[in-house]
C-alpha cells in the first residue's frame, strides 16, 4: 500500500486510503489527548513538589509531551500494523472497529488512571479489589463524577476525531492527492518512531527529578526509558544481578504477604516506666543545634543522642510505620492492607500498658488510619480545631495529664504538625524574614521553616522539663526530613536525599546513659532499643528489621532506606560508609533493577564501578537483604 501511493500519488486505492485514514485518526486523537494529559501531569507534579527551585521551560513541556505521546504510541504502533494487515486482506470495517475501540479503551484507561492518581496518589491497578475498603474511607461520589466526566469527554473527543478522519468525509482522499503525497503517508509513523527512539532516550543526559516523576507515574513502562542503569556497566550489572537472584527472590516473596506481630514479645520487668514517642513532622537532622533548637540541644546532652539516624523513608506513612512496627517500609503495603496491628501496641498492651495516640492531625493519607487509630491504640485523641500551633500545645498538655493521672504505665505516641509545610508558628517566633506565607520564594519557605522549628523547640523543651526521666522513657525524632531547595524541591517525598531522610533521634529515661551514638540506625531500630531500656536486656522480636542499639554488639554499618512508593514500584537506597547504592523493586512484576551509586542529594552518579566495588556492593546487598528476610533479628 505504501509503495503504491509513493510510486503513483495520483492513484489512490481504497485500501491505502482506508489505512491512511486510520493513521490520521490515531494521530489526531492521541495528540489531542496528550495535550490534556501533559497539562494534568504538570499540574500534578507541581502540587507534589510544592515549589520548585527551577522553572519549567518550553523544553521541559516538549519533553513531557514527547514522553507521554511515546507511551501511547508504544501500544498503538502494533495496533496499526494489525489494522494494516486486516485492510490488506479487505477487512476494512473490521480494521476500523478494532482501531476505534482500542484507541477508545486505551485513552479511557490512561484518563481514568491519571484522574485516580491525582486524587488518591496511586493508579487504578493499585485499587483493584476494593478502593473504599483498602485505600480510601471518604466520600467517593465526587470521584465517580470526575471519572464519568473525563470518560465522557474522551468518548466525545474520539468520536469527533474519527468523524474528521473518516474517509467518507474525504479528508484522506484530499490529503493523498496533494502533490507531496509521496512523503505524507510515512511521515506520521516516522514522527512517532522518532519521538519514541530518539527524543525520549536523548533526555537521559538531562534526567531530573521532574522527568523521573513523569516516568514513574506512567501507567505503563516505556521501552525507551532512559537507561540510568548505564551508570553500571552491563557486564557488571549482569554479575551483580546473577549473584543476588536468590536474595531478591526471597525478598519479593516476603513483601507480598502480611506478617502478624510477634505475640510472644512482652516485657517482664517488675517496674515498667512510661514510654513516650514524640514524632515531629518534617524534622531535619541539623535542627538539633545551638542555633536552631538551643533548648532541645542542651537537653539532648542529658540523654542518648543518635547522630547518624535515618527515618527509613522520606514520607510520613513509612517513617511512622518503621517506628511502630520495627519493620522495613517494604512490608508496609501488605501489612496495612491486612490491617496488621503495630508491634509497639501489641507488645506494650501485653506488658500491662495503656496505649494512646495523641495528635494534631487526621491520618487520611496512604491508609495511615489503618494503624494510627483506635484500635490498635486504646485511645485516639485528636486536636484539629484551632490550627497546628495551638493544637500542638494541646497534644503536649494532654500527654502530661495522662502521665500524671494514670496508675498504669503509659505508652504514648505524640504527633506534632507545626513544622509541616507551609510551616506554622505564633507571631512572636517570626525571627527570620521575609516570611510571607503566600510567597513561593525558596528563601521565604526556608525562613518559615526555621521559625516553626524555633517554636517547636520551646514547646517541646517546656514539655520535657515536666517529665520525670527516672519514671519515663522519651524518644524524640522526626517522621522524615525536609528539603528546603537543596535538590530542586521544597518539602519531602521527592528524592532519597540526606536532608529528607536524616533526622534527629534522642532518648531520655531510666537506664539510658548520656552518650553520643555514632552507629548508623533507622526508625525500625527504635522499638527494640526502647524495649532494652525498659527490660535491661535485649527483647527478641520476630519478623523485625530493627536492631537493639543498646546491645553489646558491633552491628554492620549499613541500612536500607526506601523512597515514598508509587504504586508497586519501590526505590531503595543502601547506606554504607563507602557510599549509597540505589536499586528498584517491582512488587507486581517481581523484577529488580540495579541503578548505581548516588550522591547526598539522591542523584545518580556517572561513576563507573570497578571490579572490587562491584564485589563490595554485591556482598553488602546480599547481607542486608538476608538480614531483612530472616524470621527473627536478635543477637
Amino acid at each position: 500500500m505504501i509503495l503504491n501511493i509513493m510510486n503513483n500519488p495520483l492513484h489512490v486505492d481504497d485500501r491505502t486510503q482506508s489505512w491512511f485514514g486510520l493513521t490520521s485518526f490515531c494521530l489526531l486523537s492521541t495528540f489531542g489527548f496528550t495535550l490534556f494529559e501533559c497539562r494534568q501531569f504538570v499540574l500534578r507534579l507541581q502540587s507534589v513538589i510544592y515549589e520548585s527551585s527551577f522553572k519549567l521551560t518550553m523544553t521541559d513541556y516538549f519533553l513531557t509531551f514527547a514522553i507521554l505521546l511515546a507511551k501511547t504510541w508504544q501500544l498503538l504502533i502494533p495496533l496499526l500494523v494489525l489494522c494494516g494487515g486486516l485492510i490488506y486482506f479487505n477487512r476494512k470495517w473490521s480494521a476500523h472497529l478494532l482501531a476505534y475501540f482500542c484507541v477508545l479503551l486505551l485513552l479511557l484507561w490512561f484518563a481514568i488512571d491519571l484522574r485516580v492518581k491525582i486524587i488518591f496518589g496511586n493508579g487504578v491497578s493499585s485499587y483493584l479489589g476494593g478502593v473504599q475498603n483498602r485505600y480510601f474511607t471518604g466520600d467517593l461520589k465526587p470521584v465517580y463524577l470526575l471519572v464519568l466526566r473525563d470518560s465522557g469527554l474522551i468518548i466525545l473527543g474520539v468520536i469527533l476525531c474519527y468523524v474528521i478522519c473518516n474517509i467518507n468525509l474525504g479528508l484522506s482522499r484530499v490529503l493523498l492527492r496533494l502533490p507531496a503525497a509521496r512523503w505524507k503517508l510515512p511521515l506520521p509513523i516516522f514522527c512517532c518512531v522518532a519521538l519514541m527512539f530518539c527524543i525520549v532516550p536523548w533526555q537521559k543526559s538531562h534526567l531530573t527529578y521532574y522527568y523521573e516523576q513523569v516516568h514513574e507515574t506512567l501507567p505503563i513502562c516505556l521501552c525507551t526509558l532512559p537507561n540510568v542503569v548505564g551508570k553500571l556497566p552491563n557486564d557488571k550489572q549482569f554479575v551483580l544481578s546473577q549473584n543476588l537472584n536468590s536474595e531478591f527472590e526471597n525478598l519479593l516473596k516476603t513483601i507480598k504477604k502480611p506478617i502478624s506481630p510477634d505475640e510472644t514479645c512482652a516485657l517482664q520487668a517488675p517496674i515498667k516506666p512510661n514510654v513516650v514517642f514524640i514524632i515531629v513532622e518534617s524534622l531535619r537532622s541539623e535542627v538539633l543545634s545551638p542555633r536552631k533548637m538551643p533548648r532541645l540541644h542542651q537537653l539532648a546532652d542529658m540523654g542518648a543522642n543518635f547522630v547518624n539516624h535515618y527515618a527509613g523513608s522520606n514520607c510520613s506513612s513509612l517513617g511512622t510505620y518503621g517506628l511502630l512496627y520495627a519493620r522495613h517500609p517494604l512490608q508496609y503495603n501488605a501489612d496495612i492492607a491486612a490491617k496488621v496491628y503495630s508491634q509497639a501496641c501489641v507488645t506494650f498492651k501485653k506488658s500491662g500498658y495503656e496505649t494512646a495516640l495523641i495528635s494534631s492531625c487526621r491520618y487520611n493519607i496512604d491508609r495511615m488510619d489503618n494503624f494510627m487509630s483506635q484500635p490498635p491504640f486504646d485511645q485516639d485523641i485528636v486536636f484539629i480545631d484551632q490550627g497546628w500551633v495551638k493544637d500542638d500545645q494541646l497534644v503536649l498538655e494532654k500527654a502530661v495529664e495522662l502521665l500524671q493521672s494514670s496508675d498504669r504505665p503509659q505508652f504514648l505516641t505524640l504527633f506534632l504538625m507545626s513544622t509541616h509545610f507551609n510551616y506554622e508558628y505564633p507571631p512572636q517566633y517570626a525571627r527570620h524574614f521575609p516570611d510571607d506565607q503566600n510567597s513561593n520564594a525558596i528563601d521565604v519557605k526556608q525562613n518559615r521553616y526555621w521559625n516553626s522549628v524555633a517554636y517547636m523547640d520551646d514547646i517541646l523543651a517546656d514539655f520535657l522539663e515536666q517529665i520525670d526521666f527516672t519514671k519515663t522513657i522519651v524518644v524524640f525524632t522526626g517522621d522524615h526530613g525536609e528539603s528546603l531547595g537543596e535538590n530542586g524541591v521544597v518539602a519531602h517525598g521527592s528524592r532519597l536525599s540526606e536532608v529528607e531522610t536524616h533526622v534527629p533521634m534522642v532518648m531520655w529515661g531510666p537506664r539510658i546513659q548520656q552518650c553520643e551514638v555514632m552507629q548508623l540506625s533507622v526508625h525500625a531500630d527504635v522499638l527494640p532499643t526502647v524495649l532494652h531500656a525498659v527490660e535491661g536486656r535485649t527483647v527478641p522480636i520476630r519478623n523485625s528489621y530493627g536492631r537493639d542499639l543498646f546491645a553489646d554488639i558491633l552491628w554492620p554499618d549499613r541500612r536500607l532506606i526506601m523512597k515514598m512508593p508509587l504504586e508497586n514500584h519501590y526505590k531503595l537506597l543502601l547506606l554504607t560508609p563507602k557510599g549509597r547504592f540505589m536499586f528498584t523493586l517491582s512488587r507486581s512484576q517481581g523484577s529488580v533493577r540495579l541503578m548505581g551509586l548516588c550522591n547526598m542529594n539522591g542523584i545518580l552518579l556517572p561513576d563507573v564501578l570497578s571490579t572490587d566495588e562491584v564485589e563490595y556492593w554485591k556482598q553488602a546487598l546480599a547481607q542486608e537483604i538476608q538480614f531483612l528476610t530472616k524470621d527473627a533479628h536478635m543477637p
